[in-house]
Parts: structure tokens; sequence; C-alpha cells
């Protein structure tokens, strides 16, 4: 039986043009040439430090745009898809939900792919002029950074499902920065916390997003060897829990009235 991918390719490119329609490549070329004017600024007033604050600014700064550019446009177009009832079109055909949430997701990370390469190839050309040698860890964290993102747009998509887009964009929003912070709420817990509260944060470890895992900057800034075994963990963390949200959405999809 032969599998056909046409469906997940209709919605994947009907999501990526109406996106690229509402014209947010010009609001990603205004973010990208004030994140390297920025860069370039305190690089200049850094001295010997150029080349590393030119980096370590770019490279915080693309990717608290990405996450944030990437959670609005997920939870406003899986939004206009439900208000305009585009779903009612859809589904009547031979289109299910589940091709519809994963086409859609497919199509998100095309916006994602795109946006990175917009900000990362300006800001690689800022670096050129400093020092050459950053260029390949920079590409590298670029990866990773594409990976959680990945992982955000599912999360945003999941939670625009069922809930407004600034209701779904807060929530997004809130668990980005406490997977952000799991690591240090842990160490902090098993230091001053008792064995009831030091379980709950054990468990919220594991269960909610860890973005940390992905979190490579550091090693890309000092030049500091990576294991080869943390980054497939990493990936195939990222991977696993992506696939997690999707099927949650799709059945979240499948209870919903459209």
């Amino acid at each position: 039986m032969r599998f056909d991918f046409s469906p997940y390719l209709v919605i994947a490119r009907s999501t990526f043009r109406e996106i690229i329609r509402e014209r947010l490549l010009y609001g990603i070329l205004l973010v990208a040439t004030l994140v390297t004017a920025s860069s370039f600024f305190m690089a200049t007033i850094s001295f010997d430090q150029s080349s590393r604050v030119l980096e370590n600014v770019g490279l915080a700064s693309i990717q608290l745009f990405t996450v944030f550019i990437m959670i609005f446009v997920t939870t406003n177009s899986v939004y206009k898809d439900l208000e305009r009832r585009v779903l009612y079109l859809l589904f009547p055909k031979p289109i299910s939900r589940s091709e519809y949430v994963i086409g859609k997701y497919f199509g998100l990370l095309m916006v994602l792919a795109t946006t990175l390469l917009i900000l990362g190839g300006m800001y690689i050309l800022a670096l050129i002029g400093f020092d050459r040698t950053i260029i390949t860890p920079v590409f590298s964290v670029l990866c990773y950074t594409f990976l959680e993102v990945g992982l955000v747009i599912g999360i945003a998509q999941l939670f625009a499902s069922f809930t407004a887009p600034l209701n779904a964009s807060l929530y997004t929003i809130g668990l980005y920065i406490i997977g952000h912070a799991l690591p240090t709420l842990k160490q902090f817990a098993e230091r001053n916390s008792g064995a009831a509260t030091q379980h709950l944060l054990d468990v919220c470890y594991y269960i909610l997003p860890n973005f940390e895992k992905f979190d490579f900057k550091p090693a890309a800034l000092y030049r500091l060897p990576v294991p080869g075994q943390q980054v497939f963990w990493a990936i195939f963390y990222g991977v696993i829990y992506i696939c997690v949200v999707v099927y949650l959405t799709i059945l979240v999809m499948r209870k919903r009235e459209v």
C-alpha cells in the first residue's frame, strides 16, 4: 500500500503561502537589520572581545526573536483556520484531522526555516568581518535553535487548538520560560526544599519540556567540544517530544467540533 504525502504537502504549502502573504518577511527583515545593527554596536564598544560579544548577543537575539515570531504566527494561523471555518471545507474532503495537524506543523516549520535563513544569513555575514572561525559553531547553534523552536511551534499549535490566540501565546511563553529554568529549579529544590517539593519538581522536570537540552551557545561561544552522545540525546529528546505534542494536538482536534 502506497503512502500518500499529497494531503500533507497541500496543507503545508497552503500554510506557508498564507503566512508569507501577510508580509511576515518584511517584519523579519526589519528584525534582522535591528539584530545585526545592535550586534555591531555591542561589538564596537567591547574592544578586544568584539567577536565574542557579537556572537553572544546575536545568537541570543535570533533565538528570542524567532521564538516570539513563531509563537505569534502559529497561534494566529490556527485561530484563523478555525475562525474562518476553513476546516469545514477541508474535513469533508479526503483530508483527515491528523493530516491537517501534521501538514500545518510542517508548513510552520517551513516558515521557521525561512526565518532562520534570513536572520542567520545576515548574522553570519556580519560575523565574516570579525572572525570567520566562529561561523561553523554558529551554524550548529542555529540548527539546534531550529529543533528547539520546532518544539515551541508544536506546543503553541497544541494550545491554539483549544484556546484563544492570546491565551495560547501566554501559555507557550510561560512553558518556554519554565522549560529553560527547570534545571536551576531542580538544583535549588535539592538543596533547600523538603522531600515533597523535590518529588514534585522531579515530576515536572521529566514531564515538562526541558529547553536547556538544546542550549549549546556556551559551547559555541568558548569553542568547547560537545560530546556526540549529548547531541544525539538532544535530537532524540526533541523529536520524541515533538511527536508526542503533535499527537496530542491530533487528539484535541478529533474531539473538537469545527
